[in-house]
């Protein structure tokens, strides 16, 4: 059962740490040995000294009455070695604890498990609702892709790339750009019901505009044993 969550606080919502160095969005909520926490990405929550996350760090969102409430405190994150590794886990307390796996606007029941990387395929229908651009809709037009092809960036190996679209049928949806700046983190789902997670919205791209880059959430879920709460 879904319930509205306490104090307006939504996944989608403005996800970001006491020194507001920078800010993403809250992705979904994830189990960890019998724990629950926000799952988003590793730079959402980075210090703005060191450019790294601090464990135990306090960790905000701002509810959609435009209050900054406390959910918990950075757990656990990956490595800066590659995007693959840009997940951070936000360990929920006190008001976070309310918090469901319920997304604004796109679900009313979320699968609970992930696409492998190698169920996904080129032109599948996307969405994802972030903290600044919304409720957008996308298709993937690539998967385990180097960007070297396209605008050098190595690094990008292996994500899924996701190109803004539009059917005109879901009111509210932005066309022109899958995501923006401050959607990082943002759980993106498939459009069939019920909706299945995707992947963690981890970029915008370049050259292409409105593109995006996620990271494949299963590949997440076998590195770190986290499944859907």
């Amino acid at each position: 059962m879904f319930k509205w969550f306490r104090k307006n606080l939504d996944l989608g919502c403005r996800l970001f740490t006491t020194d507001k160095s920078e800010f993403g969005t809250a992705g979904c909520i994830v189990q960890k040995d019998g724990v629950r926490h926000i799952l988003t990405c590793r730079h959402v929550v980075a210090d703005k000294d060191s450019a790294e996350p601090v464990e135990s760090s306090r960790v905000h969102m701002m509810g959609h009455g435009g209050q900054s409430i406390d959910v918990g405190r950075v757990f656990e994150f990956g490595s800066s070695d590659s995007p693959q590794e840009d997940w951070a886990l936000v360990r929920l307390e006190g008001d976070g604890a309310a918090i469901s796996n319920r997304i604004p606007h796109i679900v009313g029941h979320l699968h609970p498990k992930p696409f492998a990387l190698n169920e996904l395929s080129i032109g599948m229908k996307v969405r994802k609702f972030g903290a600044m651009s919304k409720l957008t809709a996308g298709e993937i037009s690539g998967i385990s892709i180097s960007l070297s092809e396209v605008n050098d960036e190595d690094s990008n190996v292996g994500m899924i790339q996701i190109v803004p679209f539009y059917d005109g049928q879901h009111r509210g949806e932005k066309y022109d750009r899958f995501c923006q700046k401050g959607d990082s983190g943002s759980l993106v789902v498939s459009c069939e019901r019920p909706c299945r997670p995707v992947g963690l919205l981890q970029k915008r791209g370049t050259g292409v505009i409105g593109r995006g880059f996620a990271i494949c959430l299963d590949e997440i879920a076998k590195n770190t044993s986290i499944h859907l709460d």
